[in-house]
């Protein structure tokens, strides 16, 4: 969450390219991307050939950050403040809140758990009641069972680019 704010309020300075430099080393330090990846596509992800399990992981891991540094382009004052956190079996549950300038928070729930032993990393997040995983499995699922593998891929590579334009 520094890192989002100090990309955030650089964000005009850097441009998108230089939050998306910035932020890429956080995120992949912060997610198991590639869990989120197979969790996103669940009952799917047994029907794939290993290249293309490899292959949308890598895509799904350069759409997250490509994600990050579109959305956090500018800064107004915000901040993060820290709620709680409880353990829930396996999982750690971390909440905090985005204030804006103007007081209205918006709550965030992380879901971590550990890839390696002692390194929770994320595994999901709930912005404002809407998770992100259960959002992408929805649409992931249904291009995936309507078009199959490459017209997956070819939403991936197009949801990048929107990022990467401002879109």
């Amino acid at each position: 969450q520094t890192t989002l704010i100090d990309v955030m309020k650089q964000a005009s300075q850097l441009g998108y390219r230089g939050r998306h430099d910035k932020l890429k080393p956080v995120v992949e330090a912060t997610h198991d991307l590639p869990r989120i990846a197979r969790l996103t596509l669940r009952r799917n992800w047994k029907g794939l050939t290993a290249a293309q399990r490899e292959r949308f992981t890598e895509r799904f891991a350069a759409f997250s950050v490509a994600r990050y540094a579109n959305r956090f382009d500018g800064y107004s004052g915000e901040r993060f403040e820290f709620v709680g956190e409880e353990d829930a079996g396996s999982t750690q549950v971390v909440r905090s809140n985005l204030v804006k300038s103007n007081g209205e928070k918006i709550p965030f729930v992380f879901q971590l758990r550990e890839s390696d032993p002692g390194q929770p990393r994320i595994l999901n997040i709930t912005a404002d009641g809407v998770s992100d995983l259960a959002t992408k499995q929805a649409e992931y699922a249904r291009i995936l069972d309507a078009s199959g593998f490459d017209a997956l891929m070819s939403a991936v590579e197009d949801q990048i680019r929107k990022q990467a334009s401002g879109s």
